[in-house]
């Protein structure tokens, strides 16, 4: 899932990642998951953890607010910038696109649930 830069609201382009997981959850009603937000490598870092912990809350409330059962949610978490998916890390220059690759909602089955 994407986010705009600087934002923690869900762009109307990423809205079909939560939707995937709800119509998951409608198959396997019983596999719990993870939610996990990041953000790309600009800004400082502690801004960056702080704005994935909305990003995260934001994904998480809307999931809640499309009829989730929360005991399907295991965990809802932001990393900042800590698990950038390519180069683009504070040191090396990217593109607007590159970065926004960066800006992310993932879902993590628990595998236990299974």
């Amino acid at each position: 899932m994407f986010f705009d830069f600087d934002e923690s609201t869900i762009t109307q382009i990423a809205i079909s990642q939560p939707k995937f997981a709800l119509n998951f959850l409608e198959i396997y009603p019983t596999v719990k998951f993870k939610s996990e937000a990041h953000t790309d490598s600009r800004g400082d870092r502690d801004y960056n953890l702080k704005l994935s912990k909305r990003r995260a809350s934001s994904v998480h409330t809307y999931l809640l607010l499309s009829r989730i059962n929360a005991d399907s949610i295991v965990r809802v978490k932001g990393y900042g910038e800590a698990l950038l998916v390519n180069e683009c890390d504070n040191k090396t220059m990217c593109s607007a696109q590159q970065h926004e690759k960066n800006r992310r909602m993932d879902f993590v089955i628990d595998p236990e649930t299974m």
